[in-house]
C-alpha cells in the first residue's frame, strides 16, 4: 500500500517523543530534542540493513536528564513501537513515572501482550490498555500502536497495522508525572531489541495508524 508521504510528515512532526533507532541515533527527534544517554550496555543488531536497539540485560536503554512531563495522561494519547521481541515480552519502549504520576508503553505485568499503564496521583497503578494475551509472538518485527482515550477509560489498539482486540484493567484516575526522566528500553524483561518508540499527545485515527504502520513496514521489509 501506498503510504500518504503528508499526513506521515505530519504526524511525525507532532510528535512529543520520537526516538528513530533505525537511524543510528539515541536522541529524541521530536520538536523537543531532548538528549538520551545510554544506560547499563546495550548494543547495535540490524533488521533489514537499518540499525537497531538491543537489550542485553534488564537495565539496557536509553534515558533523558530530568525533564517536564512529555504527555498530559489525564487526556487521549497514542503510543507506537517497532520491535523485536525475543523472549515472549516485547520490551518498555517508553517510561516516564515518579512518586506522582506516570506513564510506561510496553510490558511491565510480565503478561505477554503490549501494554500502556497509568498511574496515579499517589503513585500507584491507575488503568491499563493493553493488547490480548499472546498478540505479539517473539523473534519477528511488530508494530504496535496503543491509544488511550481520556485518561485510560477506553482505548485503541493497531497491530502491524490492523486493528486488534483493546483490554482495559483498573479504575483509578490517571496522573501526569512529575518532572522526571524518560527511558525507552530498560526495565523487567532482558531481551527485545527496539527500532521505533514515539508517542502523541493526542489520539490517533484508523488512516493515521495505517500509514504509520506503513512506513514502518517498509523499514523491516513486511511482517
Amino acid at each position: 500500500m501506498p503510504v500518504d508521504q503528508d499526513r506521515y510528515r505530519s504526524l511525525i512532526a507532532r510528535a512529543a517523543f520520537n526516538a528513530e533507532f533505525f537511524r543510528g541515533t539515541i536522541s529524541d527527534l521530536s520538536s523537543a530534542q531532548r538528549a538520551m544517554t545510554f544506560v547499563g550496555s546495550p548494543t547495535w543488531g540490524r533488521l533489514n540493513g537499518f540499525p537497531i536497539l538491543k537489550k542485553n540485560a534488564a537495565a539496557d536503554g536509553t534515558t533523558s536528564a530530568a525533564v517536564a512531563p512529555v504527555l498530559d495522561v489525564t487526556g487521549s494519547i497514542t503510543f507506537e513501537g517497532l520491535f523485536v521481541a525475543d523472549d515472549v515480552f516485547m520490551p518498555v519502549m517508553f517510561r516516564q513515572v515518579g512518586g506522582t504520576g506516570g506513564v510506561s508503553f510496553g510490558n511491565l505485568s510480565g503478561v505477554n501482550r503490549g501494554e500502556v499503564y497509568l498511574l496515579d496521583a499517589a503513585g500507584a497503578g491507575a488503568r491499563f490498555v493493553m493488547t490480548a494475551i499472546g498478540a505479539l509472538p517473539a523473534h519477528r518485527p511488530r508494530h504496535l500502536i496503543i491509544s488511550s482515550i481520556d485518561g485510560g477509560t477506553s482505548g485503541l489498539v493497531w497491530i502491524n497495522g490492523v486493528p486488534s482486540t483493546c483490554t482495559l484493567a483498573l479504575a483509578g484516575v490517571a496522573a501526569s508525572p512529575p518532572v522526571s526522566v524518560v527511558t525507552t528500553l530498560g526495565a523487567v524483561s532482558a531481551a527485545g531489541q527496539a527500532m521505533i518508540s514515539r508517542c502523541w499527545p493526542f489520539l490517533f485515527t484508523n488512516e493515521d495508524a495505517v500509514c504509520i504502520a506503513e512506513q514502518a513496514k517498509l523499514l523491516v521489509g513486511g511482517w
